[in-house]
């Protein structure tokens, strides 16, 4: 897929068996699909995945960059925004002590979507920059300008690491 090459690439995956529980290889097999515009093979690719255990968030943002994909490519614009939103927006889960803590001390709007962005990758970023594309086509400017800071402050974060 790197070098521009879909039906290499499913070639490649044919050599995975299909009953592996890993659900990488059906990413990328929907990947692939989606580049050689075989939608119906992309979206049962997705389903497959679906069923898989995703819990890794790196995978489950390559999965919603896919979802996204694949409703573009079916003319569904709001789809595509949906299955972005749900990896894009902070997910702020507390313990009833942990609400009395950050309630008290005011932290959940400030803080932690800060920390939630230590914890993401460069598929993130494309993640938010392709929001804030589709935030901008849908004239929503404030959810585009919240994606574009987003985006923003992920990169910089992203180039300040140190490479090996």
């Amino acid at each position: 897929m790197a070098a521009g090459e879909p039906q290499q690439a499913l070639i490649a995956l044919e050599r995975i068996p299909h009953g592996s529980a890993a659900s990488q290889p059906w990413l990328d097999r929907a990947d692939a699909h989606l580049a050689l515009h075989q939608l119906p093979q992309a979206a049962f690719a997705l389903r497959v995945t679906e069923e898989l255990d995703t819990r890794v968030p790196v995978t489950a943002v390559q999965g919603a960059l896919s979802q996204a994909a694949l409703a573009l490519a079916q003319g569904q614009p709001d789809a595509a925004i949906a299955a972005l939103e749900l990896r894009a927006r902070p997910h702020i889960r507390l313990q009833p002590y942990e609400f009395y803590v950050f309630d008290r001390i005011g932290l959940p709007g400030q803080l932690l979507p800060r920390v939630e962005l230590l914890q993401q990758t460069g598929e993130h970023l494309e993640l938010y920059r392709r929001l804030a594309e589709l935030y901008r086509q849908g004239g929503r400017s404030a959810d585009a300008a919240w994606a574009e800071q987003q985006a923003a402050a992920l990169e910089a974060l992203l180039v300040a690491e140190p490479r090996p």
